[in-house]
């Protein structure tokens, strides 16, 4: 192609400019994708501005009612937004320390795995909040 190109228009992908050459393709406009923009020769502007326009219409807007976004978590002691998430294996450690070691002394190891693997469950099913303020903690 000669040097006479001109970008018509510039996309977010690469997949989407190679569609609007497929448009440009189709309507016998020569063309080409460089990164992310679409080029013609400057005599077939006009024309391929109309096979955009006609081949790759714009998506219609979708009128979607707005959500409020969830409501801050605040403690419930001092007010406090500022609340962050705990870390349990701490607590899931313990047990399993203490379960495997009481199953491993009465002779019970597979109830004292299922009671591990309980615990864990339990623990991951649970939220567990704290207040960095005050350090009160809150489900």
């Amino acid at each position: 192609m000669p040097e006479s190109l001109v970008t018509i228009a510039q996309f977010h992908e690469t997949d989407d400019a190679v569609v609007a050459k497929t448009a440009m393709d189709s309507a016998g406009i020569e063309s080409e994708v460089e990164d992310v923009r679409l080029e013609v020769h400057n005599e077939d502007a006009y024309r391929a501005f109309h096979v955009l326009d006609t081949s790759c219409p714009a998506l219609p807007v979708i009128d979607e009612a707005y959500e409020e976004p969830p409501a801050k978590r605040v403690c419930a002691v001092c007010g406090s937004s500022d609340i962050q998430s705990t870390t349990r294996s701490m607590t899931f450690g313990g047990i399993a320390v203490l379960a495997i070691g009481m199953g491993v002394a009465v002779g019970l190891t597979d109830a004292a795995f299922f009671a591990v693997g309980a615990a864990g469950l339990f623990l991951l099913m649970t939220d567990r909040w704290r207040c960095a303020e005050c350090g009160a903690t809150s489900n």
